[in-house]
């Protein structure tokens, strides 16, 4: 592959990973509540904390992919 091509299949590859992560993501969420809500009442806004507390995840994870392109390539 040469050097100015190698960045659409990890465009491709990070969007396609993304969506199904989002999508895992609001069906775990969607199924909790489903399963822990009395006569299935829809869920109130959540707290900021909780809000807080997952972008620093969200945050954390998106720094952790980022310092794989710091790493030395051996070849």
């Amino acid at each position: 592959m040469s050097n100015s091509n190698w960045k659409t299949p990890v465009y491709i590859l990070g969007a396609l990973i993304g969506a199904a992560i989002g999508i895992m993501s609001a069906y775990l969420y969607a199924r909790s509540v489903d399963e822990n809500q009395p006569n299935h009442v829809p869920p109130g806004t959540p707290a900021t904390g909780d809000i807080f507390k997952l972008a620093l995840s969200v945050l954390a994870l998106v720094r952790s992919v980022s310092d794989l392109g710091t790493r030395d390539v051996k070849r």
